[in-house]
């Protein structure tokens, strides 16, 4: 967080576009940040309630990261069959690359948006004692 302020900062005085990347690569960090926090807080044994319920705020931008790939990878899946097969533009040159990774987006989005809001599973949680 820091390193956003100070790279606005520097921006203001310096007008190098340097920090106006830096200030980028922190803010994308900060919500992966965000994200892993939360996670973090929704492992916890025996959260208090503000614990629980900061877990389930930082659990909003992985769901919406989610969803929004998820829509990107469904809007590729549609698009590649539509131009080959409804249109039967010759012209089109993108092929099935585009397919596969539009069904990686969504089986992407979909495993985090199925993450957003759960506890993670962990072996030790389940062992049966058989002795």
């Amino acid at each position: 967080m820091a390193s956003m302020v100070l790279s606005v900062l520097c921006l203001r005085y310096t007008h190098y576009d340097v920090f106006f990347l830096t200030f980028i690569v922190a803010f994308l960090f900060s919500i992966l940040y965000c994200v892993d926090l939360g996670s973090t807080l929704r492992d916890l044994e025996n959260p208090r309630m503000w614990q629980r319920i900061l877990g389930f705020v930082l659990g909003v931008p992985q769901a919406l990261l989610g969803l929004t790939s998820m829509a990107i990878g469904l809007a590729m899946v549609v698009w590649v069959p539509y131009r080959i097969l409804a249109e039967g533009a010759s012209d089109y040159v993108g092929g099935f690359g585009a397919l596969g990774m539009g069904l990686g987006l969504t089986s992407f989005g979909a495993f985090w948006v199925m993450l957003a809001f759960r506890r993670s599973y962990t072996p030790e949680d389940h062992e049966v004692d058989h002795g």
